[in-house]
C-alpha cells in the first residue's frame, strides 16, 4: 500500500542528528508536528510492513516493549527488536509510543516484592539511556491489578492509603517524569468505552495523576467494541472528554469475518474518534492477516490486499485523497495534477482520464465498482506506477484520436479485479531498467478486438484474447497465463530483439502453463527490436496443450521486411525460424510443418 498523508515531518538533518545520537531520541518530533489530525498508528512486531511509513505516522511495540521481554534476565538487556522499530521510525519521521513499561502481566520472573522498587528504577534508567519516545503507556491496565510483586511498592496493592490502592502506580509515573522528561506520560486501560462505571473508576485514578502533574493524557483501549453501541462509546469519551487531557485511542480493532459488517462498524465508529477535539492519535492493534490480536481484526487479506473497511480508511484518513463515484469524471493534466494519495473509483463508477503527455500516476488505485473506467485518451507516455486493487472492474480504454493507445503499469505492478481492455488500447506490463519486478495480473482479463496486453507480466486468471497479446514491446519480456482462449482474428504481437534457446528465458515469449484454446486466423506480427537479428526465436510455450490445434495452420505471420519464418512442432512448442535473406516480403502464408520458407 502506497498511501500518502499530508502531514509535516522532522527534517532530513534532524533524522540525521537523530540517528546519529547514542540514545535514539523521538521526543524532539513533537506529537502535533506529525499531522493537524489525530495521528494513525498501528504496533510492531518487528515485521517490516509495505509503506509503514507512508499511511501509517505512529508505531507502538506490541510485546518488544514490555520488561519482560526486553530484561527477562537480571541486568541483561534484548535491545535489538526495539532499535529496529526506532531506528525505522526515525529514518521516517513516524511517532513511537512506548508500551509499556509497567503491567501485571509480561513481567520479569526474577522481580519480586524483596527487590521491587530497585528493580523498576534500574529497569526505567536502562530504557531512558537507550531511547527517548514521544508517548509512553507507563502503566498498563492498573485498574485490573497490581503486578505479582506489587507488596514490595507503596500502598502494595491494597486500598489502605490516600491513594486507594495504587500508590505503586504513582511510583511508576515519578520515576518517568524524572527519567522521561521530554516523553509525554500516557496510562491505558481496557474496557472504559463500554463501561460508563468503570468510566469513573478511571477517572478518580486519572485525577489523582493529574494532581500531582505526573500524567499527560490517557489512553483507552478498544478492543472488543464490535457489540458495543455508538451512544455508549461516544457518551463514555464526552465524559473523559472533561478532564481536559489528550485521549488516545490505544488499542483498536474489529473481529468480524464479515467484510460488510467490519466495514459498517469502521465507518461507525472510527469518525467518533477522529472527529472529537481530544483524541490526539488512534492505534491499529495491527492489521495484517495472521498478526491481530483478535482473528478476524485484520485489514488486510492474506494476499495483502486490503478489506473493504482498510479501503474505507485509507480514504477517510487521506484528505489528500480522490474518490471519483457516481458516473464522474476525474481528468488529470499533470502528474502534480491530482492529490497524492489513493485515487477510489466508487459505487456508482467513474472514470480516470488523462489529459497531458507523459503523466506518471504514483498513486494507489482502488476499484470498487463494476464501472470503472481508465481513459488512456490518446495521451503519450500514460503511466501508472501505483498498484491496482478492489473487488470491482476495470476497463482501460482509449477515446483520444492521436494515436497513443498504451497505458504502461511500470515497476513491480499489480492489477486485482476484473479487467477489461477496450478496443484500440494496449495495457502494457512492463519491467523499467533499474526497478525490480515485473507487471502482474492476478485476475481475469478480457481483451476485445483490436485491443492488446503486451509487457512482461503474469496473467493468474483465463485471459480472453480478441485483440492484441503483445510480449517486449519496450524490453525483453514473458507472457505467462494459467489459461488462454485467442479468439478467431485474434492478434499476438512480438517485437523480437534477443534470439532466445528456450522459450521465455530470453527474447520474447508466450508461455501458457494450461490449456490453451486458438482460433482461426489468428495473425502473428513481428516488428523488428534495436537487437534483431538472424537466430531461433522462441515465441511459444503451450506446455498444458494446445485445443483445435488445426486452426494454426490458418494463422499468418506478418514480418520484418528481409526475413523468413516458420511455424514447427504443434506437439507443444511453436518455434519461429528467422533468417536474413535480401529480398523483401511483407506477408507470408505459413502451414504447420514447414521448417522455413526463403523469400
Amino acid at each position: 500500500m502506497k498511501f500518502k498523508r499530508n502531514r509535516g515531518t522532522a527534517s532530513r538533518a534532524l533524522r540525521r542528528a537523530v540517528l546519529g545520537a547514542a540514545i535514539i531520541n523521538l521526543s524532539v518530533i513533537g506529537v502535533d508536528e506529525v499531522s493537524a489530525h489525530p495521528f494513525l498508528g498501528t504496533t510492531w512486531q518487528d515485521t517490516a510492513y509495505p509503506s509503514f511509513g507512508d499511511f501509517f505516522t505512529q508505531l507502538t511495540p506490541e510485546n518488544d516493549g514490555k520488561w519482560g521481554s526486553v530484561e527477562p534476565v537480571q541486568g541483561t538487556f534484548d535491545w535489538s527488536h526495539l532499535s529496529a522499530m526506532y531506528t525505522l521510525a526515525a529514518q521516517r519521521g513516524m511517532l513511537v509510543k512506548q508500551h509499556n513499561m509497567i503491567w501485571k502481566g509480561q513481567q520479569p520472573t526474577w522481580v519480586i516484592a524483596r527487590n521491587a522498587t530497585s528493580a523498576e528504577q534500574a529497569w526505567f534508567s536502562a530504557y531512558a539511556g537507550k531511547f527517548s519516545p514521544n508517548l509512553m503507556d507507563v502503566v498498563n491496565e492498573p485498574l485490573d491489578g497490581a503486578p505479582r510483586y506489587a507488596p514490595g511498592l507503596p500502598d502494595g496493592g491494597t486500598s489502605s492509603s490516600s491513594y486507594g490502592g495504587f500508590g505503586w502506580v504513582v511510583q511508576a509515573y515519578q520515576l518517568a517524569r524524572k527519567d522521561f522528561p521530554h516523553t509525554q506520560l500516557l496510562i491505558n486501560e481496557f474496557g472504559v468505552l463500554a463501561s460508563p462505571g468503570k468510566t469513573a473508576k478511571y477517572m478518580g485514578l486519572i485525577k489523582t495523576l493529574k494532581s500531582k502533574g505526573l500524567i499527560d493524557g490517557i489512553g483507552l483501549e478498544a478492543h472488543f467494541l464490535e457489540h458495543v453501541s455508538t451512544q455508549t462509546i461516544q457518551t463514555d469519551l464526552n465524559t473523559l472528554d472533561t478532564l481536559g487531557l489528550p485521549i488516545y485511542i490505544s488499542e483498536y480493532d474489529l473481529n468480524q469475518s464479515s467484510d460488510a459488517a467490519q466495514l459498517a462498524q469502521m465507518e461507525t465508529q472510527f469518525p467518533i474518534f477522529y472527529t472529537n477535539p481530544m483524541v490526539k492519535g488512534v492505534t491499529l492493534w495491527d492489521f495484517a492477516y495472521g498478526h491481530t490480536y483478535q482473528p478476524n481484526a485484520n485489514l488486510l487479506y492474506a494476499n495483502g490486499n486490503p478489506r473493504p473497511a482498510m479501503q474505507w480508511l485509507e480514504r477517510y484518513v487521506n484528505p489528500g485523497g480522490t474518490v471519483i463515484d457516481s458516473g464522474a469524471v476525474q481528468t488529470v493534466a499533470s502528474a502534480a495534477g491530482i492529490a497524492m494519495g489513493p485515487i477510489a473509483i466508487d459505487f456508482g463508477g467513474g472514470t480516470l482520464r488523462y489529459a497531458g503527455t507523459g503523466i506518471n500516476l504514483k498513486n494507489v488505485l482502488q476499484i470498487n465498482d463494476n464501472a470503472a473506467l481508465i481513459d488512456i485518451n490518446g495521451q503519450a507516455g500514460a503511466q501508472y506506477s501505483g498498484n491496482i486493487s478492489g473487488g470491482g472492474s476495470l476497463t482501460i480504454e482509449n477515446t483520444g484520436n492521436s494515436g497513443n493507445n498504451s497505458l504502461l503499469l511500470a515497476g513491480t505492478d499489480s492489477v486485482s479485479g476484473v479487467t477489461t481492455i477496450a478496443g484500440n488500447t494496449k495495457l502494457v506490463l512492463d519491467a523499467i531498467t533499474g526497478v525490480a519486478g515485473t507487471g502482474v495480473i492476478t485476475s481475469a482479463v478480457t481483451v476485445n478486438a483490436d485491443g492488446s496486453l503486451s509487457g512482461n507480466g503474469t496473467v493468474a486468471n483465463t485471459l480472453l484474447l480478441a485483440g492484441t497479446l503483445a510480449p517486449g514491446e519496450r524490453t525483453a519480456g514473458t507472457i505467462t497465463v494459467q489459461n488462454l482462449v485467442i479468439n478467431n482474428g485474434g492478434k499476438l504481437d512480438f517485437m523480437l530483439n534477443t534470439a532466445n534457446a528456450t522459450a521465455g528465458t530470453a527474447g520474447n515469449s508466450l508461455v501458457a502453463a494450461a490449456n490453451v484454446t486458438v482460433g482461426s486466423h489468428v495473425i502473428v506480427s513481428i516488428t523488428a527490436g534495436p537487437s534483431f537479428g538472424a537466430g531461433m526465436y522462441h515465441l511459444f510455450s503451450f506446455s498444458g496443450g494446445i485445443a483445435n490445434a488445426g486452426d494454426i495452420n490458418s494463422w499468418i505471420i506478418d514480418g520484418p521486411v528481409g526475413f523468413s519464418y516458420a511455424l514447427t512442432d504443434p506437439a507443444g512448442m511453436i518455434n519461429l525460424s528467422v533468417t536474413a535473406v535480401p529480398e523483401p516480403a511483407t506477408l507470408v502464408l505459413l502451414l504447420l510443418g514447414i521448417s522455413a520458407i526463403p523469400l
